[in-house]
Formats: structure tokens, C-alpha cells, sequence
């Protein structure tokens, strides 16, 4: 007779004792932990040859032990809401006890926002690629519902009046006077700035002015010089405090107002970098720099050497001990140890 776990009789003969491990092995612990169990070798001299699977949707296997199970969550699970949005979903983990880590991003050329374990609200102000269409008419940009595409409208600025243009120029008309846009106020109007009457109409007297946000004074007629600085000014195409301070400065090379998006963000010294139109990323070697966290001569002054990790954070440069003294410590010189056992010839 076999002896448990394994099971069996024979007569007149040793009994063949097969186990199967899904039943009284470890196996076991496959089934509950939910998994499928398969020995395929019931011999009692081999043990652990069990596999466990893990049940669709998940995957994952292993051999000897439960598994580890993976479900990815943007295929199988709440992920597919992602998808159903017009959305991109990435799940970080994958792990099956880890649910509801999944990301929903916002696909181009919405604003780039993610939402985890959800849909995430995708808006672009469509203002930012089209406010120079309107600006170039003397007319100025509206984006009524930034979650929807191709909504944008120009529209017509004081002291022309008329209807909205859905996705292109308004259709706007002057009041009578100088700034009738076929008399003299054509002059203004041809270089995207408006016009207004400074005396009676028809008399001669107008000005142009600048439309906002670009800015500059009043020029009797003709055009105004108009400046728009995106680093300061307020708009679509603005930097809008893009650049974080202190680390960074907003720098627009060009303020002709129909030159717009061209700002950058520079570093601000002893930090190094520049990027346009975003923020930039801004390094530093603390081993070299001069700044209140930076290392200057402490490493130096113990003979030791400096060693900046990242030069994209601060405070994490270290000191190192010169061979054959050994020792590192970060943000102070380093305490040097020195086996001088290992060192003696007698150990060679």
C-alpha cells in the first residue's frame, strides 16, 4: 500500500504509488489561488514538475509555484474606456491585483493630459494654431468649446461690427467715416490694425491702432508701430508663466506682432539649457557650478573627488575618496576608510 499522499495497492508485488501534486502537493495552492493546475508526471520521485496557468483574461505561468498573473486592463478591462474616447490607454503594472492603474491620455492635437483609472477631459484651444488668420484680418480668435475641433471663430472688433466666421476670417464691416475699409482707413486694415475716427467723418482724421494683445500707440494716419511680446502679454500663443522661475526666463526674439509663438525658455545661469515653446530642462554640474548647493571646494579641499549624478537635480553630488581609501558621501566630504591589511605584502 502506497503511502500518503501518493495513493495504491499491490498484490504479490510493490504497489506503483503515482501523486499527483494538483491533488495532494503543492498544486494545491494553484487552485486556490484560482489558477489551473496540470502535473504532468505523477511519479513520487518527481516533485515540483507541476504547472500553474493562470485563467484567461489573465496570462502567466510558472513551474513549482503559483503564478504570477498579468492582466492588461487597457485589452480586458476598464481600460477599454480609453479607447472608446478616441483616447490612448497605457496600464502601468499589468499586475492582476493591481486594477484601476491604467492611464487615459489625450491624443494630438487635443493638449496632452492623462487620467488615471479614467476618462481623461481632452480640450485644445484651437486659438494657439489659428489666432494669426484673424489677427491678419484685424479681427480677433474664440474657441466657444475647446473639447471640440474646427469650432474656432473670428470675429469683428470694435468699431466694425458683423457675423462670426466659423474656422475662418468674419465678414466685417466699418462704420461711415475715414476707417471705411475701401476709403482711408484701408491703410490700417491692410496690415491687420485697426482704425478709428479722431474728428468728423470723412475729414481725414484717423488713426490706427494696435489690436490687442499686441501693443503701441496711436499713429495718425497710417500704421501703428505694434509690438507684441509674447513673454508678457496675454494670448492663446503666449508663454503664458510657461517657464518656471527661478530656474527659468521666457525669451521672445522677435516682438513684430505677426510674429507669434517664436518664445523659448532659457536657463537661468549657473543652470544651462533652452527649449521653444515649453518649458526647458535645465542642468547643472554641482562639481563645477557656482550656486549656495553646489559643491565649490569641499571636495577638493579633503583631496577627494567630486561626482554630480544628475545634473537635472540639485543636492546630489557626492564626494568621493581618493584609491586606495574608500568611502562616498553625498552633499559632504566623504569619511575615508583604509584597510591597510589588504595592503600589506604579506597578503599578496
Amino acid at each position: 500500500t502506497c503511502k500518503a499522499p501518493s495513493v495504491g495497492t499491490g498484490t504479490g508485488e510493490p504497489a506503483v504509488c503515482p501523486l499527483d501534486e494538483c491533488v495532494a502537493g503543492g498544486g494545491k495552492d494553484c487552485v486556490a489561488a484560482g489558477q489551473d493546475c496540470v502535473d504532468g508526471d505523477h511519479s513520487p520521485d518527481e516533485l515540483n514538475g507541476y504547472k500553474c496557468s493562470c485563467r484567461a483574461p489573465q496570462t502567466g505561468e510558472a513551474t513549482g509555484a503559483v503564478a504570477a498573473c498579468t492582466l492588461d486592463e487597457c485589452v480586458y478591462g476598464e481600460g477599454a474606456k480609453c479607447a472608446a474616447a478616441g483616447q490612448a490607454c497605457e496600464d502601468q503594472l499589468n499586475g492582476a491585483s493591481s486594477l484601476g492603474d491604467f492611464v487615459c491620455a489625450c491624443a494630438a492635437p487635443l493638449d496632452f493630459k492623462k487620467e488615471t483609472g479614467g476618462v481623461v477631459d481632452c480640450h485644445h484651444d484651437e486659438c494657439i494654431d489659428h489666432e494669426a488668420t484673424c489677427h491678419m484680418a484685424a479681427q480677433a480668435c474664440f474657441d466657444g468649446d475647446k473639447a471640440v475641433l474646427g469650432d474656432w471663430v473670428c470675429y469683428c472688433v470694435a468699431p466694425q461690427t458683423g457675423a462670426n466666421g466659423t474656422a475662418g476670417p468674419a465678414l466685417c464691416v466699418d462704420p461711415p467715416g475715414d476707417c471705411d475699409g475701401g476709403h482711408l482707413g484701408a491703410v490700417c486694415y491692410t496690415v491687420g490694425q485697426g482704425c478709428v475716427d479722431v474728428a468728423a467723418p470723412y475729414d481725414g482724421e484717423f488713426e490706427c491702432h494696435c489690436n490687442a494683445p499686441s501693443v503701441g500707440a496711436n499713429v495718425l494716419k497710417g500704421p501703428a508701430a505694434c509690438v507684441l511680446d509674447e513673454c508678457n502679454a496675454t494670448c492663446s500663443s503666449c508663454e503664458n508663466d510657461a517657464c518656471p522661475a527661478p530656474r527659468q526666463t521666457c525669451v521672445d526674439p522677435n516682438t513684430t506682432y505677426t510674429a507669434t509663438r517664436d518664445w523659448r525658455c532659457e536657463c537661468v545661469a549657473p543652470y544651462s539649457g533652452r527649449l521653444d515653446g515649453a518649458p526647458a530642462a535645465c542642468e547643472i554640474d554641482e562639481c563645477v557650478a557656482e550656486c549656495n548647493h553646489c559643491a565649490r571646494t569641499t571636495c577638493s579641499d579633503a583631496d577627494q573627488s567630486c561626482e554630480d549624478g544628475d545634473d537635472l537635480t540639485d543636492g546630489d553630488w557626492a564626494c568621493i575618496c581618493a584609491p586606495p581609501a574608500v568611502g562616498r558621501v553625498v552633499a559632504e566630504a566623504a569619511a575615508c576608510e583604509l584597510d591597510e591589511c589588504s595592503l600589506s605584502p604579506h597578503n599578496a
